[in-house]
């Protein structure tokens, strides 16, 4: 059976990075860190964790993919908390434990979770959710076609079942129910895209996956699958120009670059949400997102 586990690091290497990670903190520090790093991980951790086979996911759509095919068997928590940007968040003293402790980390891969190359050990299994999908870009945001996201559903099935094969008819189970809800969505989405424009502006390129996928075409202030990249010149003045026929502008959020360029193209600008940092559920954020596309490709 093909899986993206990857054997995790033994307990004492897991051992030595907490050590080096909470080295120079005594007791008192230590306590008042940990408690700090509770209330700032929204309080997903204690509860989740506890019991049965637990799993880490990223961020949140892989977190809802872990849910779905885990099912009441599996605790899952939620490493980078809604409304905390996944490009520059770095785990807390209390998330490092608890990747130590976990028995799957879940990851989006593609180099979205660069955090992960900082930790000394992780102790269990690490699935990257990215191996069955076709990656052809360095837009790291597969997650953004549900048909991917049911093979990334799928990827974190398996290696449950390969770890915990008394109820592994369960995860595969799940994941079956997964994919007919991300295929039905699919569906809708293609259906409500037919006879509409190909062309939208967006802040930056999440959304290059997606764009292929329905044949549609992205034009990206910042070209890159980072919010945070820079814009050159040519793709401002590109993404204006679009933008001035379309008469819209999609991103996550305003921003100054975002509304001046809309404000040169005479464009407003919509939200359309790449589930960074959404608080999900992750069907309701890509029908919403569907209704936006077809606000800005439907009336063209």
């Amino acid at each position: 059976m093909k899986t993206a586990i990857i054997a995790g690091i033994v307990a004492a290497a897991a051992a030595v990075g907490v050590a080096a990670v909470l080295a120079g903190m005594g007791p008192d520090q230590m306590d008042g860190q940990m408690m700090a790093d509770e209330m700032a991980d929204g309080g997903m951790m204690a509860d989740e964790m506890a019991g049965g086979i637990t799993v880490a996911a990223s961020f949140l759509p892989i977190y809802e993919f872990a849910t779905a095919v885990g099912g009441n068997t599996v605790s899952v928590s939620q490493l980078v908390p809604p409304g905390a940007e996944p490009h520059d968040w770095e785990p807390t003293v209390r998330q490092v434990q608890e990747l130590q402790e976990a028995d799957i980390i879940a990851i989006n891969g593609i180099h979205f979770e660069e955090w992960l190359g900082d930790l000394d050990a992780y102790g269990g299994a690490l699935v990257d959710t990215s191996a069955p999908v076709e990656v052809m870009h360095e837009d790291p945001h597969i997650w953004l076609v549900p048909t991917n996201a049911a093979l990334q559903a799928r990827e974190i099935a398996m290696a449950l079942a390969e770890i915990d094969p008394g109820n592994a008819d369960e995860y595969m189970s799940n994941a079956d129910i997964f994919t007919a809800e991300m295929d039905a969505l699919d569906a809708d989405i293609r259906a409500g895209l037919e006879g509409c424009g190909t062309e939208f502006v967006t802040a930056h390129g999440a959304f290059s996956y997606f764009a292929e996928e329905y044949g549609l075409v992205q034009h990206a202030i910042i070209a890159g699958g980072d919010p945070h990249g820079e814009a050159s010149p040519h793709d401002i003045g590109d993404a204006a120009a679009h933008a001035a026929e379309t008469g819209y502008i999609l991103a996550e959020s305003p921003s100054r670059l975002v509304d001046a360029t809309a404000a040169e193209a005479g464009a407003e600008v919509l939200i359309l949400d790449p589930l960074e940092t959404s608080e999900g559920p992750y069907e309701d954020v890509m029908r919403r997102n569907l209704g936006v596309l077809q606000q800005a490709l439907c009336t063209q």
